[in-house]
């Protein structure tokens, strides 16, 4: 299933790579970057879910669950922004807010909650998703690589220079963000084979 996912992805990049949206490649509202949004959707919904059939993990599980509805609203800004310039941030505000809030009443649980989820093999690939979402991608979109690579002073923002850069970024993005989903779904099933566990006793 994992497979399936990944082959997805890069299927999805090759498609991206043929169609052009008002000159450019690998835009807003290009399907690399709607199928980032669905995993993002994906893993919230699931993290929550999972926070629901497990108590002991609920204070991380509802704490990531935020924090990627929070991801979700400041990575639909293109949409947000023909309100005015910068509207994600009020909603994206009170969706910390109130996962501050919620997680805030089960702190006394929150340390044990963390190792709990450390513990579990969904762990390494939730770090792993992160770090390609959050530190490989942005390093590896830095415009100073690109700009290297081609030999050139700037990158043509029509051009397939920076098409080339787009692909890089936001497909090391896509994968990174298919990683933490497939961690959600992983410690989804863990959460329920301790409920069936606890249940069978």
């Amino acid at each position: 299933a994992y497979t399936t996912l990944t082959v997805l992805c890069a299927l999805i990049i090759q498609q991206d790579a043929k169609m052009l949206d008002g000159g450019q490649k690998f835009t807003e509202s290009s399907i690399t970057e709607w199928m980032q949004l669905t995993f993002i959707l994906g893993t919230s919904v699931i993290f929550y879910f999972t926070g629901k059939l497990n108590e002991p993990l609920q204070p991380i599980a509802y704490l990531v669950c935020g924090g990627f509805i929070v991801i979700l609203i400041r990575e639909l800004d293109g949409y947000l922004d023909v309100i005015y310039n910068g509207s994600w941030l009020p909603p994206a505000l009170v969706a910390f807010t109130v996962t501050l809030w919620i997680v805030s009443r089960r702190r006394q649980h929150f340390a044990g909650s963390i190792r709990r989820f450390v513990a579990t093999p969904a762990f390494g690939l939730f770090v792993g998703g992160g770090l390609g979402i959050f530190v490989f991608s942005r390093l590896f979109g830095y415009k100073g690589i690109w700009k290297a690579i081609f030999q050139v002073e700037s990158l043509d923002p029509f051009g397939p220079q920076k098409w080339v850069k787009n692909a890089a970024e936001e497909g090391s993005e896509l994968f990174g963000y298919c990683l933490v989903f497939c961690a959600a779904v992983e410690l989804f099933a863990y959460a329920r084979r301790v409920k069936k566990s606890a249940t069978a006793a």
